[in-house]
């Protein structure tokens, strides 16, 4: 339900900006703010994301090396 609201908000909002070239003045503030957070959060997890791959690729590593020996 939220989603098609969501949807239906955004599409009139790009349509305005579209036509209008501008933000609606009602909504600057919000918008501003939105995206302030938004980028705040994304730029928190994907710096998690970093650490987290970097520390998965030392611990496989530390695995894998041991194991790399061929049986014959």
């Amino acid at each position: 339900m939220y989603k098609n609201i969501v949807d239906k908000t955004s599409q009139e909002l790009f349509q305005y900006i579209r036509e209008t070239n501008e933000l609606p003045d009602h909504i600057k503030p919000d918008v501003v703010d939105a995206l302030g957070s938004m980028i705040s959060c994304m730029h928190r997890y994907l710096g998690s994301m970093v650490l987290l791959y970097q520390r998965e690729q030392k611990q496989s590593n530390k695995v894998m090396q041991p194991t790399q020996k061929a049986g014959g």
